[in-house]
């Protein structure tokens, strides 16, 4: 299941990439029905929320991505075929990823008021971290 989600993923990311938002969140929404816990499930489409203006909806999915994407770079034995390059794009570099994904997680803070306060926290505990 994990592969399946992660085509579904890159296809979201390629569809995201061009400005196709609706089709992009159906497709991302797909993966994330797949594997719930990946942060290529969880970051992409959190991603479109962001760009939709859906702030309170990307809040949680960049919370547990994030967490994951952590998980992720940290964890040398996990499986390669779910890395970032097979499963959003051949062309993503980790570190411009991580912190693309890290300044939209810090807009939807900004934009929802700080309504979050679990996002609060992971902002501050990603700012000791990098």
């Amino acid at each position: 299941m994990a592969e399946i989600a992660c085509l579904f993923a890159r296809f979201g990311f390629r569809l995201q990439t061009q400005g196709r938002y609706r089709e992009a969140e159906f497709v991302q929404k797909l993966a994330l029905r797949l594997q719930p816990n990946q942060y290529f499930t969880n970051l992409p489409l959190a991603a479109t929320y962001h760009e939709t203006g859906r702030h309170d909806d990307a809040l949680p999915l960049f919370e547990l991505g994030l967490a994951r994407f952590q998980d992720f770079e940290n964890n040398t034995n996990l499986t390669p075929a779910l890395s970032p390059a097979k499963c959003l794009g051949p062309d993503v570099e980790i570190r411009n990823l991580r912190n693309r994904y890290r300044k939209m997680y810090e807009a939807c803070v900004k934009a929802t008021r700080g309504k979050s306060l679990s996002g609060f926290y992971l902002l501050i505990s990603m700012e000791l971290l990098f």
